[in-house]
């Protein structure tokens, strides 16, 4: 177990917010190593949304980026980077891949990920694919213009005027919400709009 785990040499292709937050995971027990393949820059979105990234980053190769910052959290775990777009070496130079025990792979688009999966299997290195799924056709309604009992029951003992800082940066979100969304409905009388 732990000497496979640091032995290993994990390749990531793209080191997108998930990328990092899976080698991060990866990183911190101790692997052997890590090499992170991207030829994409960081842009204001990486730095927005990845916690490695921030915006002195925006301009520099990623996966120069997230190496360095991934090799801060664990000194014994060697960390390299080949700045290179992932799509052109599985097309010209998929051998790259085979000194790998394990690659992971996010944002490859099909054609070239059915080429490197065949590679892998063939060399029997496992090949993670990580897909984000974000459903957007699938609108959260909280319903929060008619909350069902129980949350009500909660949300009642809150009183803010009460609390000092530390207690309100405890507060749940969806608290806040209802507490003042409550309070707009009796300003506004919102019960003579519903009501016809």
């Amino acid at each position: 177990g732990q000497a496979a785990l640091e032995n290993s040499r994990v390749c990531l292709i793209n080191g997108t917010a998930t990328g990092c937050e899976v080698l991060k995971d990866l990183v911190l027990p101790g692997i052997g190593s890590f090499t992170v393949v991207d030829g994409k820059e960081v842009d204001g979105a990486d730095a927005g949304i990845s916690f490695f990234l921030d915006g002195d980053r925006i301009g520099t190769n990623r996966a120069q980026a997230v190496t360095e910052l991934l090799q801060e959290l664990n000194e014994d775990v060697r960390g390299d980077y080949l700045a290179e777009d992932p799509i052109s070496l599985i097309e010209n130079r998929i051998d790259y891949f085979l000194q790998f025990t394990v690659v992971i792979s996010i944002g490859v688009p099909e054609k070239p990920l059915l080429k490197l999966s065949e590679a892998l299997w063939n060399a029997k290195i496992p090949l993670f694919i990580v897909l984000v799924e974000t459903h957007p056709e699938n609108i959260i309604d909280l319903r929060l213009d008619v909350p069902f009992p129980a949350l009500e029951q909660y949300v009642k003992p809150f009183d803010f005027d009460s609390m000092d800082n530390m207690d309100h940066g405890h507060i749940p979100y969806v608290v806040i919400l209802l507490k003042y969304l409550d309070q707009w409905k009796k300003d506004v009388n919102i019960d003579k709009f519903t009501s016809t």
